[in-house]
């Protein structure tokens, strides 16, 4: 189809890997590829448990999702 582009997917998690909530931050500028990077973070989950050392309770981070035409 010829798109390519990076959006940008955040989402916060609990210490034990459950994603709490996710929304697209940044588009690429195509349905399809913004939905796939939705798509692939909903099918990682459970993310790993959160290592000991780190404190708190919930953890935010911004995925920037790379698609490009080789």
């Amino acid at each position: 189809l010829g798109q390519q582009g990076t959006p940008v997917v955040v989402f916060e998690f609990s210490r034990d890997g459950s994603i709490l909530k996710h929304s697209l931050r940044d588009s690429s500028g195509y349905t399809l590829l913004d939905d796939a990077a939705l798509q692939m973070l909903s099918e990682a989950a459970p993310l790993p448990e959160v290592p000991t050392e780190m404190r708190g309770n919930s953890f935010t981070y911004a995925l920037p999702v790379r698609f490009k035409l080789r």
